[in-house]
């Protein structure tokens, strides 16, 4: 791994997805804002630190106690309302920033022939 943690980052974040991999679904406006914090595609803007993750807004509340798991918002949109990471890069990042309420994690799964996707719901 490179020393240096936005190098990390970069590594983390660009790495091919794998069967089985795991992914957490994080509210995309936030991870743009730490993004910038820590000067991934741009200078580091130190000025304003994003703060813990929040999960609250991409929950769906009725799903909390669900044995599976909590569920994604069915009305949430990718790239809007929330993005992936990879895992390693989440518990990274919570160890820095803290969370809100419960992460949504998912696998990777196989899509056919040498093709994969992560399992968005379920």
């Amino acid at each position: 791994m490179p020393s240096n943690p936005v190098d990390q980052y970069v590594k983390l974040l660009s790495r091919e997805q794998q069967e089985n991999d795991k992914y957490v679904i994080i509210d995309a406006k936030w991870f743009e804002h730490w993004k910038r914090f820590v000067g991934i595609d741009s200078q580091p803007d130190k000025n304003s630190s994003p703060g813990p993750i929040d999960f609250s807004s991409l929950i769906d509340t009725s799903t909390l106690e669900h044995p599976d798991g909590v569920q994604l918002r069915a009305d949430a949109v990718e790239g809007n309302d929330y993005t992936f990471i990879p895992y390693e890069l989440y518990q990274d990042l919570v160890q820095s920033y803290k969370k809100i309420g419960t992460e949504i994690v998912r696998k990777v799964i196989s899509s056919g022939d040498f093709q994969t996707v992560i399992e968005t719901f379920y």
